[in-house]
């Protein structure tokens, strides 16, 4: 094939492949199996220093600094996985320190500065849209190098919240799985959603000395990129997309050649 056919496909190629407007895509959700408390906070005092923890509790108890993992469904939200795996069972384990001073802002807790990691490991076997099984130990995503920045926030005396980080506010957040490649994400984020905080969430003392009270929950949540990650082992749409009009303008070329050719010879 000449250098001439190779540049044209080339350039119709990079045409197609020109990159559109930035979209973050949700790819993943989780929830709760049942209603009980899977994750809590709490803190210690050390001097003018107070560290809190959020994280899956080995006990629902909010008076002892064990964590643990959590049973929780899993699904992707991947076109290309066959428009989603549903419920696959997990082990989720969760765990984020800050040193941050909590604030209120129009009736809102906030405690900005969490930095920790998660991940979530398949307890049963399950099998892509493609006939792909993973077996149980599968890592469905993880962030195993911490992610930081992240803030909770949640109204006072209320008994809901949130915890978010994104890597359009300037935080690190990685994310890496045996099913999802996100090698080429430029933006990353998560949410974890909290319902059923007891005790209600509230502060006490004043100032410098303002701390959160430790709290049992009930957390659930979403992960989002851009663009969206790709299957592993699966090219996407826009992929195929490429090769096919590539290879059709390079089939045409080459075909447009043989008939000046013969054109040529015959004259």
């Amino acid at each position: 094939m000449s250098k001439g056919y190779l540049s044209a496909a080339a350039l119709i190629i990079a045409g197609v492949s020109a990159p559109a407007m930035a979209v973050i895509t949700p790819f993943a959700t989780f929830s709760p199996v049942g209603t009980a408390a899977n994750m809590k906070l709490i803190k210690s005092i050390s001097g003018s220093v107070t560290t809190y923890k959020i994280g899956t509790q080995a006990s629902a108890s909010v008076n002892n600094a064990l964590f643990g993992s959590a049973p929780v469904s899993f699904t992707y939200l991947q076109s290309a996985l066959g428009g989603g795996f549903t419920s696959v069972k997990a082990s989720f384990t969760f765990l984020a320190t800050s040193v941050g001073v909590p604030f209120m802002d129009s009736n809102i807790d906030k405690l900005p500065g969490f930095t920790g990691t998660f991940s979530f490991i398949s307890t049963e076997a399950f099998t892509d849209a493609y006939g792909t099984t993973y077996g149980v130990g599968t890592n469905l995503i993880s962030s195993q190098l911490a992610f930081d920045g992240a803030l909770f926030s949640g109204k006072n005396g209320g008994t809901t919240g949130a915890l978010n980080d994104s890597t359009l506010s300037g935080s690190t957040i990685n994310f890496s799985s045996d099913v999802l490649n996100f090698s080429q994400t430029v933006q990353r984020d998560f949410s974890l959603s909290f319902s059923s905080i007891s005790p209600s969430l509230s502060e006490t003392g004043t100032g410098a000395n303002t701390t959160i009270r430790a709290f049992r929950t009930t957390g659930g949540g979403l992960f989002s990129s851009d663009p969206a990650p790709l299957v592993n082992g699966v090219p996407e749409p826009a992929s195929w997309m490429m090769m096919m009009v590539g290879f059709g303008a390079v089939g045409s070329m080459i075909r447009t050649s043989r008939r000046q050719r013969a054109v040529a010879s015959v004259a």
